[in-house]
């Protein structure tokens, strides 16, 4: 029984493994994970221990694993134990989980998660272990946002096309240039003219110059908003849940906590007017 149980978690973490291996992911300069589209840059590194105190790793075959330090790079990460074991392995890309709300998360919301798994040698307990989990960033105090609006205008109809039409006339002794300049929408329909007409001596010399023109382009005008959340020590906590497995010895559950460390989430929205 104890076998087929163990076969089973193994084929679970490796299907962790293998969702978190497809992940889309980007660093940026200060090394934080970013996950495109998700508004989300945060890193999970920190002083991991048991919420009730005690072990962390709750079951193993020998020893006490109290705490665990995870050190994250890029979608890297290396796990030390108190007892002096080494683990590597992957994160997944974070992403929102809860939405603001009036412009700011309330104490207690969940703000993002990452699935996480590693594997490596727990020298005490002489066994090879697997490790398949998620964690959790929550917000411990309520975090406000800093907003930011960006406002643009555009004159330009989409589909636009353009004609130019020129014509030489003559009134007696002078000469008449007509230039018309229309524009038509994607519908076909005329949306701008201009008609320019100058008359001149056949000389050169300009008697008469007119510009009339008739717009009926729509200009619009974008307001862009990015409201950003700022996650710090103070306000946060790291949470971090999942299994232990140990090849050819005991399951155990993982529950432990950490203080948070530093990331951002930010949210974007925009509207278009007609001016």
């Amino acid at each position: 029984m104890k076998r087929v149980l163990f076969l089973s978690l193994l084929a679970s973490s490796l299907v962790v493994t293998a969702l978190i291996t497809g992940c889309d992911w980007s660093t940026n300069d200060a090394g934080f994970n970013t996950s495109e589209g998700a508004g989300v840059s945060i890193n999970f590194s920190g002083y991991y221990h048991s919420t009730e105190g005690g072990r962390l790793v709750k079951n193993t075959s020998a020893g006490n694993i109290v705490s665990l330090t995870i050190q994250q790079a890029g979608n890297s990460v290396e796990v030390h134990d108190n007892q002096g074991s080494t683990y590597r392995g992957t994160i997944g890309a974070p992403g929102s989980v809860s939405s603001s709300s009036s412009g700011s998360y309330p104490s207690g919301a969940q703000l993002a998660q990452a699935q996480i798994n590693f594997s490596g040698h727990d020298n005490v307990s002489a066994k090879d272990i697997t490790f398949a989990g998620i964690i959790h960033a929550v917000a411990v105090t309520d975090i406000k946002g800093t907003t930011e609006t960006d406002t643009s205008t555009d004159t330009r109809t989409a589909n636009e096309t353009w004609t130019t039409n020129i014509t030489v006339g003559s009134t007696g002794t002078e000469i008449e240039t007509v230039v018309t300049v229309i524009a038509y929408n994607g519908a076909g329909d005329e949306i701008y003219r201009s008609v320019e007409t100058t008359t001149t001596t056949p000389d050169g010399t300009v008697t008469a110059h007119n510009v009339s023109i008739t717009d009926n382009r729509t200009d619009t005008r974008t307001e862009t908003e990015t409201v950003t959340y700022t996650i710090t020590e103070a306000n946060s906590q790291y949470r971090l849940q999942g299994t232990w497995v140990e090849q050819a010895g005991k399951v155990s559950e993982v529950d432990g906590i950490s203080a948070g460390n530093s990331g951002t989430i930010s949210t974007t929205s925009s509207s278009t007017t007609a001016l």
